[in-house]
């Protein structure tokens, strides 16, 4: 029994084990990444830091490594965000397509309708109509759409009463129609009852 409590006293001034401290490498963001097929698309630098990547589909920054990166790819949620990008169309794709299918004569009419609606929405007189186009004209020498822009007063006047006001007219009515509404007189703010 002597023998016992001699070993449990010559541990008690022993101190533990030390446990190696385990050294973390923390990979660094590399740039051959964005070059990377794989990666393509999709993949950016993070504003987190050096050791962050940037997923443009997910809107996520995560960690950064090889492994990471490909465990990331193949994640259903990054996989599901990259097919709806995918169908999503390109907003310059948009505006590329619509200047190039309208010949330069079609384009100057929608340009003649939006210089009507200028002047009257700004409550300019219409005789500024033909000053106005002169001046477009003289500004973009090298547009194939200013070149037939023609509009004067009579014009200008013509499309406000005609075709935008009668626009607005119908959807005033239709919205009056379809939506409930009250009106305030003068004297709203008396509290009589007569």
């Amino acid at each position: 029994m002597h023998s016992c409590s001699s070993d449990s006293e010559s541990d008690v001034g022993k101190s533990p084990p030390r446990k190696k401290k385990v050294v973390r490498y923390e990979q660094k963001f590399i740039d051959s990444w964005l070059s990377d097929e794989k990666f393509s698309g999709w993949l950016a630098k993070s504003k987190k830091g050096n050791t962050y990547f940037y997923c443009s589909a997910c809107d996520c920054d995560r960690t950064c490594g090889i492994q990471e990166l490909t465990r990331h790819k193949n994640s259903s949620k990054h996989q599901a965000n990259c097919k709806k990008i995918q169908k999503q169309p390109k907003l310059t794709s948009l505006f590329a397509s619509t200047s190039k299918s309208q010949e330069p004569q079609q384009m100057a009419k929608v340009g003649e309708i939006k210089l009507a609606c200028f002047i009257a929405e700004h409550n300019l007189a219409f005789n500024v109509a033909s000053h106005l186009t002169n001046l477009i004209k003289s500004v973009c020498p090298d547009s194939k759409t200013a070149e037939y822009l023609s509009m004067s007063r009579t014009k200008a006047r013509a499309i406000v009463v005609n075709v935008t006001g009668k626009t607005a007219e119908e959807s005033l009515i239709k919205n009056l129609r379809e939506n409930e509404f009250a009106l305030l007189v003068d004297e709203s703010t008396d509290k009589s009852t007569n």
